[in-house]
């Protein structure tokens, strides 16, 4: 049973003889632009011009940017290897992330080898089989012609047991490799084509081979370097291909089936086929894997390395840097970037009928329509997945064609990503861990990017990883901060952020981490400079009652190691009471504080 994918409908790119892209050809609708781009590289990919290079397809999801990918490997063919892989698939605990990149790099290179051999070809006259009384030995003849000649040839036990596998008989014409003692069986003889009255549906008939019986043919092999090292690699040789389980390989083995490679090369006996290596969302991908591309692509044994991203501007993954399709800058100016464009909808309603086609289901004209502006509205995915749905629903009342009721039951009964955002936060609240508490966020929460600004949204459990303490009462659209304490590393954290009660999100402005002494004087000065703005008009005004009764809890902190160790390095001392003091004022009393600034330096006391 043949299942139908997502994109079983690409047959090709689409292109005619001079590189230009129809309207709609072998199931590929628009982004003209970006297959003709596709058909000029995969120009230079056959004729074997172009190697060790880097491309790069770019855009929005759902425009297309796999879809180019896999009409690429169609029109390239068998004979060049297109090996496809997906990022996160790098990423094993069986082995490192270079060597599975280094896997499927030489899984995307072949060499094609020819060789000589002697055959024996002609058409089966008589064979005799004669078994000894105890069974243990058997001998044979066999007698095969040409049109020219007939040979009779003496038979083996093993040569015996080939041909009754393939289950030889007269008027049947074969080939004998004499290197291997391989039997093929190429067919029937027209001359016995009337020995029987029916035949089945699989039976060939084929002309009695010319010339001599024994005769020399070119034959060629086609393999990767994959391949190649996989067989030298283990004892049990090619069969570690269908196990799937071929482990790390060493370099030193590479290196040599590189030489040997080389060697036939100059001989004539071999000959490259740089293929494609297409890696699925490359953002996946962290620096480390990135710095080994960066290397791999100069190497003289490089495929054409075809990569896709959906991202804009996103974060280096493994790294705190944001970045273009979230790929580093050295790597983005080694590749080809060619982009991929929205569809409009004439081009939406033709691939909905190319799925149509594919899925072989009829849908009316009305349901097209409906079809086509719902995938404008959600997405162009969902709406192909409705195509199915509906042709289910439309079976259950007996119906040959998918009409409109089908698809707004669909529409109904399966939710796209807008409607299942706006469900959730109607049910806000009723669902389990549907909120998270500020003190016990998971650890695993990264950076991320805010859509109304450019500070970026931070969850505070990578730093809070103790206790915290706010310096000040938390208000929309001002600035606050709060200092964590890490009893297992003893480092301090100073955050200061800002929350928008709007968006419900709080955003970080700085993170500054140190020793005691150091977070002690971030936050004096953080208090010197934000005192008359985070803090109630109530407090500003305290009487020295309060203000005395609230610096009880001063107390001198003891140093660290840490902070030993600092002290005993840096140029900064530390006071009796925990501060760190300026070495050109060492020794200086701590300058008087406002009464809103000492309340504001009392909140960390109990942490610190």
């Amino acid at each position: 049973m043949e299942r139908i994918g997502a994109h079983s409908h690409i047959r090709g790119l689409g292109l005619d003889d001079q590189l230009e892209p129809r309207v709609s050809s072998q199931g590929m609708v628009g982004q003209a632009k970006a297959r003709k781009a596709a058909g000029m590289i995969l120009k230079m990919v056959q004729e074997g011009r172009i190697a060790g290079r880097a491309m790069l397809f770019a855009g929005p999801p759902s425009t297309g940017k796999t879809a180019i990918a896999l009409g690429m490997a169609q029109t390239l063919g068998a004979d060049v290897p297109f090996t496809m892989i997906a990022a996160s698939e790098v990423f094993s605990l069986s082995m490192s992330k270079t060597e599975a990149l280094t896997q499927a790099l030489r899984r995307s290179i072949g060499v094609r080898i020819k060789e000589e051999t002697e055959i024996i070809e002609g058409e089966v006259v008589e064979m005799q089989i004669d078994r000894s009384l105890t069974g243990a030995t058997k001998t044979g003849k066999l007698t095969i012609k040409t049109t020219d000649m007939e040979t009779v040839y003496d038979l083996g036990t093993k040569m015996i047991d080939a041909l009754s596998k393939e289950k030889v008989t007269a008027g049947d014409v074969i080939a004998i490799d004499k290197t291997s003692g391989k039997v093929s069986k190429l067919g029937r003889s027209f001359a016995r084509s009337r020995d029987y009255d029916a035949m089945g549906a699989d039976t060939r008939f084929v002309q009695c081979p010319e010339g001599e019986v024994q005769k020399r043919k070119e034959v060629v092999h086609t393999v990767s370097l994959h391949e190649i090292d996989v067989i030298n690699s283990r004892t049990q040789g090619f069969l570690a291909l269908f196990a799937g389980d071929t482990g790390e390989i060493k370099p030193e083995l590479r290196d040599q089936i590189n030489t040997k490679v080389a060697e036939w090369r100059e001989e004539g006996k071999a000959e490259i086929i740089p293929g494609v290596l297409f890696i699925d969302e490359v953002h996946m991908l962290d620096i480390e894997c990135f710095s080994f591309l960066n290397r791999a692509l100069e190497n003289e044994l490089s495929p054409l390395v075809i990569m896709a991203s959906n991202r804009g501007m996103a974060r280096i993954r493994g790294t705190k840097f944001r970045s273009p399709h979230g790929l580093p800058v050295d790597l983005l100016d080694r590749v080809l970037i060619v982009s991929t464009q929205p569809y409009s909808p004439e081009e939406i309603q033709d691939i909905i009928k190319i799925r149509c086609e594919e899925e072989d289901v009829a849908l009316a004209d009305s349901a097209l329509t409906v079809l086509t502006s719902m995938a404008a509205q959600t997405t162009l995915r969902y709406a192909l997945n409705l195509i199915s749905c509906g042709q289910v629903i439309a079976r259950r009342r007996k119906a040959e064609r998918v009409e409109v009721d089908d698809l707004r039951r669909a529409y109904v009964y399966f939710m796209d990503e807008k409607r299942s955002v706006q469900w959730l936060k109607e049910q806000q609240g009723s669902l389990v861990f549907d909120e998270i508490d500020e003190g016990k966020k998971d650890a695993m929460d990264e950076h991320s990017v805010s859509h109304s600004g450019r500070r970026s949204r931070h969850s505070f459990s990578s730093k809070v990883k103790g206790k915290f303490r706010s310096l000040s009462r938390p208000h929309s659209d001002s600035p606050s901060a709060f200092v964590t304490r890490d009893d297992a590393s003893e480092t301090n954290t100073l955050i200061n952020f800002v929350i928008d009660e709007d968006n419900q999100q709080s955003y970080i402005l700085e993170e500054q981490e140190g020793t005691v002494s150091e977070v002690h004087a971030l936050s004096l000065s953080w208090v010197s400079e934000h005192a008359s703005s985070v803090l109630p008009a109530g407090l500003q005004e305290c009487d020295d009652a309060l203000l005395e009764q609230d610096n009880t809890s001063w107390s001198s902190a003891k140093p660290t190691r840490k902070d030993k160790r600092k002290a005993s390095k840096g140029p900064t001392s530390t006071s009796t009471n925990g501060f760190a003091k300026n070495a050109n004022n060492a020794g200086s009393p701590t300058p008087t504080r406002s009464a809103a600034e000492r309340i504001l330096v009392n909140r960390i006391d109990s942490l610190l």
